[in-house]
């Protein structure tokens, strides 16, 4: 008896039998779109996906096609190379020892312009080119104005007679430069050492008048300020004021005094120099007027006035200045 033909309609178990695959395998070749399920049969109580007989064996066929080669890469482009005579921006920069944005502020000051622009045989963008011995030129420039030259110049000013000062004006080297070689050059360091430079002469600090000054309200603002004038500034505060303004207390003090007393109440400042009108700042106020004079008191002794101790603490005579 004859065979029958092979059947169209193949279920997933069938076609794992027919092909010798598993069933993800089927389902991988679904996710590639290589196979495409045609439906569902029941088989018994189970139900089961099924597939095209010719759709399974292209799908093997075209599943079993070796993969795709990578592709090679392409070899990069031979290096630029300038004509005799002319030199790019990168060997420009190697030569001078600088970077690359350095030569491209020189060419925007005009101190090295390009003679031509070339593009490479291969394609690409196109390269500036300079002149050798414009490039040489200012190295030589450069080397003539490297620390070793710069130090000996300055040092040979100072011993003609200049300061330090006269010096580095006259070799055009700046203060910035001049400590930094100190520091990290001997050379620079000893010349530093042997010069004599002017010493800085402190100013005193300025004394004046603490004031304290507020309206005539019981809850009116204090205001905390520091003047040589007590008068003048008065009268200047009173113009901006619609309520009569006075003094609670002057006393004679430094200038720091007063960002200390600010910083005392701090928690009491109200805007800028105006502070609330608090029991403990008018029992500060209060002392202030006894005292007179801190220009003499210890940091200590104010925080002790501060805190409303004796005076008998500061000892000496610190009444009111006459």
């Amino acid at each position: 008896m004859p065979d029958r033909d092979p059947p169209v309609i193949l279920t997933t178990l069938d076609a794992c039998a027919l092909l010798g695959v598993r069933r993800h395998t089927l389902r991988e070749w679904e996710c590639r779109g290589l196979l495409t399920r045609l439906g569902k049969e029941n088989i018994g109580k189970a139900v089961s996906v099924t597939y095209d007989r010719e759709a399974l064996l292209s799908a093997h066929a075209l599943a079993a096609r070796p993969p795709k080669q990578p592709r090679t890469k392409r070899e990069p482009p031979p290096p630029f190379t300038a004509p005799k005579g002319m030199m790019t921006a990168a060997e420009v920069a190697a030569t001078l020892g600088v970077r690359l944005h350095t030569v491209n502020d020189m060419q925007r000051q005009g101190r090295l312009m390009p003679a031509e622009w070339m593009t490479p045989a291969q394609g690409g963008s196109a390269f500036r080119l300079y002149r050798e011995n414009e490039v040489v030129a200012l190295a030589m420039e450069k080397d003539g104005a490297s620390p070793p030259v710069r130090i000996a110049a300055v040092s040979a000013a100072i011993r003609d007679g200049l300061s330090l000062p006269a010096a580095l004006a006259t070799t055009g080297t700046s203060r910035t430069t001049w400590h930094y070689w100190a520091r990290t050059r001997p050379e620079a360091a000893a010349v530093h050492a042997e010069c004599s430079t002017p010493t800085r002469i402190r100013t005193p600090v300025t004394i004046g008048q603490v004031y304290f000054v507020s309206g005539t309200g019981s809850k009116d603002a204090i205001k905390i300020g520091w003047t040589c004038d007590p008068d003048g500034r008065l009268a200047t505060l009173q113009t901006g004021s619609p309520t009569e303004l006075r003094y609670l207390a002057i006393v004679r003090a430094h200038y720091p005094f007063e960002f200390w007393c600010h910083r005392q109440f701090e928690s009491d400042r109200k805007y800028g120099e105006w502070f609330a009108r608090t029991p403990r700042l008018l029992r500060f106020v209060s002392r202030m007027a006894e005292i007179g004079d801190v220009t003499t008191l210890t940091p200590g002794e104010l925080l002790a006035l501060l805190n409303v101790e004796p005076l008998s603490l500061f000892g000496g005579n610190h009444g009111p200045t006459p």
